[in-house]
């Protein structure tokens, strides 16, 4: 959870302080605007979002990139519009084959779950990159929902899942993540381990790793050893 002290725009028409917000597809923010004196009192999300007593902001790893507008007032009466951008990919966007480099839409490996679940990993091109995603069925490929969606290093670049493995209920899977605009003090490309110990419902980094200049490291994973 990440809690967020939200910065203040221009009064509206309304008397409503406007307030915009951007939050990653699968991740939550405690939402509390600065200048506002709390306890607040939340309204209810369209989306079903927003907890109206705690103001935690969760999005699912499936949410639809869009927007929506919250409406918060605080203790002394003070009303804020708070406009939440929900940042990652868009998930049906269509691409006419054959695509081009700039279109990479393909799966990248599938594995098969005791459970009768089938997980893929996939990447996915949303115009301002590429994306790392999972996806699972659980009625033999019929239908599909996307489980994990992965950033990597930064919003605007690449990641690229290229593996997945299972063992029970625990799956695992890694690939790298490019940042097109990397600085001298980040790294240009990592490694990550992505892990699900509950057949893929939720996702954690379990490990990561880059090239530094005074030291270098090679990590191999054997699917035999999850």
């Amino acid at each position: 959870m990440i809690k967020d002290q939200l910065s203040t725009g221009v009064g509206g028409e309304d008397g409503r302080i406007a307030v915009s917000l951007t939050i990653d597809v699968g991740s939550s923010k405690a939402i509390e605007p600065v200048g506002g004196t709390p306890p607040y009192i939340y309204s209810a999300s369209t989306s079903g979002y927003l907890d109206t007593t705690t103001g935690l902001y969760t999005v699912p790893p499936n949410a639809q990139v869009t927007a929506e507008v919250l409406e918060i007032t605080d203790s002394v009466g003070k009303k804020f519009a708070v406009t939440v951008h929900r940042k990652g990919f868009r998930e049906f966007r269509r691409v006419e084959m054959p695509q081009s480099a700039q279109d990479q839409n393909y799966i990248t490996d599938a594995v098969w779950l005791g459970s009768g679940a089938v997980l893929a990993t996939a990447t996915a091109s949303d115009n301002s990159g590429e994306r790392w995603a999972t996806f699972r069925s659980t009625d033999d490929g019929v239908s599909w929902s996307r489980v994990d969606q992965f950033m990597g290093i930064h919003y605007y670049g690449e990641s690229h899942p290229l593996a997945i493995a299972a063992k029970g209920n625990t799956v695992f899977t890694c690939g790298y993540g490019y940042s097109y605009d990397s600085t001298a003090q980040d790294p240009n490309s990592v490694w990550f381990i992505r892990k699900s110990t509950n057949g893929g419902s939720t996702w954690v980094t379990s490990d990561s790793w880059w090239k530094q200049p005074e030291r270098t490291m090679f990590v191999m994973m054997s699917r035999s050893r999850l």
